[in-house]
């Protein structure tokens, strides 16, 4: 018996998890790298990198004036920046230089300022946000159509009755606005190609933060191999140790110059960081432009669009007929294959395919008695399918 009630609490634990209605999708897996990856990737970046900025200390230096306090000098290389010499950066550390990049200054020497290290968690910070703004407006656009429009047939337990009424209904609504949903797609486009134009625009903001030496970062510390001859991109970019010049009036008024080194924890951090940034970012730039070419290849091939649909649509053990793809094919526009498609995504098989049929039905000659249907996809005795 209490093997019984046991296996009885499972079943029904089982069918409530069945019978419960999936999230609302509204796009693809390729939309949803930008707002869901990528804005988090991002985000938790710029947390990694505060919670080191402003609870570590991201800047250490070396003082070189006794009776200045070190919070003074720390505090002023911070806000001013530091420097390296790029002359120097080929040079062999602890053999002519501390650090490459870190030697003596001489006056004329050429200098590489670094700044950008103070503003880099709001840089990721508002980075991640523009990755969201395509998902803000397309949300807005699309306000929840979808989902006022599944009536519960995203839901495989369902009375056979209110399945019949409801798909009636938005066989109904499909004939009604057929021709009308091109505005749709041409809203969820726009929202595509703002994808791809802000995944190159990061690209090249990043780049131009990071003085121009972004967009060849990733090959760069690819192609590097430790020779002493060759000059580790890391540490040119992100330098763990750089030169500061602090400037105070001596005892008899003249302007004395101290040449302080400084360390940068914080660059051990951001180098990762923007390492993973460079192959994830080219990576979504490729993806983001296959998605486009697969939408302009659906908008003008509509045997593409017949193979799409028919995939959406497979379920097992039953397939639908050829005939009622080529009717859909033949009376629908890219607009409404494109809504249709984006039914086929939420709701439940057993039901898209009864949808299908019936909308392909209703094309060919109208129908309104549903009491004695055709179709294998609606037979039964039982009020409650539940459905595998």
């Amino acid at each position: 018996m209490v093997a019984t009630g046991q296996l009885i609490a499972l079943l029904g634990t089982k069918l409530r998890f069945l019978g419960k209605p999936k999230a609302t999708v509204i796009d693809n897996w390729a939309f949803r790298l930008h707002y869901r990856f990528t804005f988090l990737l991002f985000w938790v970046s710029c947390l990694i990198v505060t919670s080191t900025q402003f609870f570590g200390d991201p800047i250490q230096c070396i003082r070189s004036a006794n009776y200045v306090d070190q919070r003074i000098i720390n505090n002023y290389c911070w806000i001013e920046g530091t420097l390296t010499l790029p002359d120097s950066l080929h040079k062999v550390q602890g053999e002519s230089v501390v650090m490459p990049g870190v030697e003596k200054y001489q006056s004329g020497d050429r200098v590489l300022t670094h700044k950008y290290y103070q503003w880099v968690c709001w840089v990721l910070f508002l980075q991640g946000i523009m990755f969201y703004i395509p998902r803000l407006f397309w949300k807005t656009w699309e306000n929840g159509f979808i989902s006022a429009t599944i009536m519960d047939l995203n839901s495989c337990v369902l009375a056979r009755s209110k399945r019949e009424t409801n798909s009636k209904c938005l066989v109904d609504f499909l004939l009604s606005r057929q021709g009308k949903f091109d505005r749709y797609v041409l809203k969820y486009t726009l929202c595509e190609i703002f994808n791809l134009v802000n995944v190159w625009f990061q690209i090249f903001i990043i780049n131009w933060f990071l003085g121009g030496q972004f967009l060849t970062y990733g090959f760069e510390v690819l192609s590097y191999n430790g020779a002493p001859e060759e000059i580790d991109p890391m540490m040119k970019v992100f330098p763990k140790m750089t030169k500061c010049l602090f400037r105070v009036y001596g005892s008899s008024g003249d302007v004395q110059v101290y040449d302080n080194y400084c360390l940068l924890p914080l660059n051990i951090i951001n180098e990762k960081i923007y390492v993973i940034l460079w192959f994830w970012l080219i990576l979504l730039a490729v993806i983001t432009t296959l998605s486009l070419i697969y939408r302009i290849m659906s908008f003008f091939s509509p045997p593409v669009r017949y193979t799409l649909l028919k995939l959406r649509a497979r379920r097992r053990r039953h397939r639908l007929p050829a005939r009622i793809f080529n009717t859909l094919m033949d009376n629908l526009s890219f607009g409404d294959w494109f809504f249709l498609s984006l039914l086929g995504k939420n709701l439940d098989p057993f039901h898209y395919q009864g949808i299908l049929e019936l909308f392909s039905r209703e094309l060919e000659e109208p129908i309104t008695d549903l009491d004695e249907p055709d179709s294998e996809l609606i037979k039964g005795n039982n009020d409650i399918e539940v459905i595998s």
